[in-house]
């Protein structure tokens, strides 16, 4: 639980510790026209719009009955959350991008199931299958599209939810060179 290693190997392709898609900060979200773009982006059939969550960015693979954590940096994390142990069982060889919050790690992707990677698979499945795996596993799933009503209540949604996070419905998940990249198709735009 919370074990560190110099590499861990988790599907062809995917080896932690790795940089995860950091997304590029998109226009605010404070004004009346900018929650009203927002809104619109909803019915935008190309967009997966989620709320961004406040809490620590992470990756966490399971492997060999160990459970291994990465924060957004490619640092391993050793204070595993409260319902790790809830992730051994998933299968062997499975990674999940997601944020710990309150020592809870909720998932909101997945890079790799059973040792296949993901990574090349569209956000909106890699996304199905985390929803699936949160359910698997009796976790609270926080990442549904937000209602109009959310998106206009703004500020009143802080401290536990900042603000949105759009992605290219087609979107690949890129593992990043440098910690000073981001993603050309996912956004956040923050209250």
């Amino acid at each position: 639980m919370g074990v560190t290693a110099t590499t861990v190997e988790i599907a062809p392709g995917l080896a932690m510790p790795f940089l995860p898609m950091i997304p590029r900060l998109g226009d605010p979200l404070r004004t009346r026209p900018q929650i009203k773009s927002a809104v619109k982006d909803l019915d935008n059939d190309e967009l997966l719009v989620q709320p961004t969550f406040n809490g620590r960015r992470v990756c966490l693979a399971v492997v060999d009955k160990n459970v291994f954590i990465t924060d957004e940096a490619g640092r391993w994390v050793t204070q595993p959350p409260i319902n790790g142990r809830d992730f051994l069982k998933l299968p062997n060889n499975t990674c999940l991008d997601g944020y710990i919050t309150r020592q809870t790690f909720y998932i909101s992707d997945c890079l790799a199931i059973r040792g296949q990677t993901l990574l090349e698979r569209i956000a909106a499945e890699r996304t199905a299958v985390a929803f699936q795996l949160a359910k698997f596993l009796h976790h609270p799933w926080l990442f549904n599209r937000p209602s109009p009503k959310f998106i206009q209540a703004a500020r009143s949604n802080l401290p536990e939810f900042p603000g949105l996070m759009l992605k290219d419905y087609m979107s690949f998940y890129t593992l990043l060179s440098s910690k000073s990249k981001t993603s050309k198709t996912w956004i956040k735009r923050l209250w």
